[in-house]
């Protein structure tokens, strides 16, 4: 069977005239955001804030809860307006938190050259959303290389 070619293809319009001429822009800070714990299609993640407490970006907002669920980190600093249904991009209304941002978008600081041990940078991991995975390790990985 001889291969076949497809010619052409799908050309659509660019529409870059738009904005091509214009300069990258800061946006400004919103005076309220709105963050739904349901960020995937695993478990949503469980509230660890409440309404009323000041966060830091980065600070972990929501911790996960069952299978394939992550934790949620406050994306600036504020203080947390509510905890509630909100509609969401999925087309239901869903959990989520209103945080109002204070302008400063101050950090949550880690403590720089610790000694830390592997469970301690497991948990870190985990806490950030990374989910670990076992791969298997080469008894020699640099053999047969010059």
């Amino acid at each position: 069977m001889a291969a076949r070619r497809f010619y052409g293809g799908v050309h659509p319009a660019y529409n870059k005239d738009l904005a091509d001429k214009l300069a990258i822009e800061t946006m400004p800070v919103p005076k309220r955001l709105i963050v739904p714990f349901a960020q995937n299609l695993g478990a949503a993640p469980k509230p660890v804030v409440k309404k009323g407490d000041t966060v830091k970006k980065g600070q972990i907002i929501a911790e996960p809860q069952g299978f394939v669920s992550v934790p949620l980190h406050a994306p600036t600093s504020g203080t947390v307006q509510a905890i509630d249904v909100f509609p969401h991009p999925v087309g239901a209304d869903m959990p989520a938190a209103v945080i109002v941002p204070d302008g400063r978008a101050a950090q949550k600081l880690r403590q720089a050259g610790l000694r830390i041990s592997k469970r301690s940078v497991d948990r870190i991991f985990a806490e950030f959303g990374l989910q670990k995975k076992t791969l298997p390790v080469p008894a020699r990985p640099h053999a047969g290389l010059p």
